[in-house]
C-alpha cells in the first residue's frame, strides 16, 4: 500500500517485488505510518492532499524483476491449491493454470501479465510477456519513478535508504541496525526461484527491450497509448 510516513513528511510508492512488503514492515515497526491508498497505488491515484508530497519508491533489475514475479506468483499458485489459507487475493485463472493478484482492487499494475501472460514455464511467461508488452517492467517502473523525488534500487537497498532518510534527521547506525533486524516477507520458494532460469536469447531480448537505467521510458509515443489505455483502464477491461 502507498504508505505516508508521518514524521518524514514522505510518501512510499510500493512498486511489486521490489522489497516492498520488506520496506512496509520496516516502516510500520518503526515509524508513524498512514495507509493513503490502495496496495500498489501509483502517484496519479493519491488521495490529492498526498500528490504534492514528497514520494519514493524502489526498482530493480528488470530481468529480476520477471523471475521474482514469476517464482512468486507460483509458490502462491500452489500453497492455494495445497489449501493454506490466506490467499484469498489470488483469483485462480483455470485456462493457463496462473491466477490474477488482488481481483478486489480496482486497478493493478499486473493485472495485465496476469490475464494475457500467465504461463507455468518461466521462458514462456518471458515470451508471453515480451509478444504481448515489450518493455513491461520498464514501462511499470515509469509509471512511479516519474513521479518520484528519490528512487532506490533494490540491489542498494540499505545504502540507498541511508542516503534518503539520513538528510530527515535519522541516526544511520539505528537505521542499518534496525534494517538488519527487519524479517524477509512475502518470499518465494526455492524451487520455483531454482526454476526461473532465463533462456540467454530471452535474457538479449530483455536486455534490449528493458531500460536498465531502471526507469526511462524505452517504448515509442504509439505503443505509450496502448499502454496507458491498459494500464491505467480501472479494471473495466482485467
Amino acid at each position: 500500500m502507498a504508505i505516508y510516513l508521518r514524521d518524514l513528511d514522505l510518501v512510499f510508492l510500493h512498486v511489486p517485488k521490489t522489497a516492498g512488503s520488506f520496506l512496509r514492515r520496516f516502516f510500520i515497526d518503526n515509524f508513524r505510518t498512514q495507509s493513503v491508498a490502495d496496495f500498489h497505488a501509483i502517484p496519479l491515484y493519491l488521495p490529492k492532499e498526498f500528490q504534492e508530497k514528497k514520494k519514493f519508491c524502489f526498482v530493480r533489475n528488470p530481468v529480476d524483476w520477471y523471475k521474482s514475479y514469476w517464482a512468486c506468483l507460483m509458490t502462491n499458485i500452489e500453497k492455494q491449491a495445497n489449501g493454506e489459507e490466506g490467499l484469498e487475493w489470488l483469483l485462480p485463472i483455470p485456462e493457463t493454470g496462473w491466477a490474477m493478484s488482488e481481483p478486489g482492487i480496482p486497478w493493478h499494475p499486473n493485472r495485465i501479465i496476469d490475464v494475457h501472460c500467465g504461463r507455468r514455464n518461466f521462458n514462456q511467461f518471458v515470451k508471453a510477456c515480451i509478444q504481448h508488452f515489450p518493455g513491461y517492467v520498464s514501462y511499470q517502473y515509469k509509471l512511479y519513478a516519474d513521479h518520484c523525488d528519490f528512487v532506490g534500487k533494490q540491489e542498494t537497498l540499505v545504502d540507498d535508504m541511508v542516503k534518503l532518510l539520513c538528510p530527515h534527521g535519522v541516526d544511520e547506525a539505528d537505521l542499518r541496525k534496525k534494517l538488519a533486524q527487519t524479517p524477509r516477507v512475502n518470499e518465494a520458494d526455492q524451487k520455483w526461484k531454482d526454476q526461473a532460469v532465463i533462456d540467454p536469447k530471452l535474457h538479449n531480448t530483455l536486455k534490449r527491450l528493458e531500460t536498465f537505467e531502471m526507469y526511462s521510458n524505452p517504448i515509442s509515443e504509439d505503443e505509450e497509448i496502448l499502454y496507458n489505455q491498459d494500464f491505467l483502464a480501472g479494471g473495466k477491461q482485467y
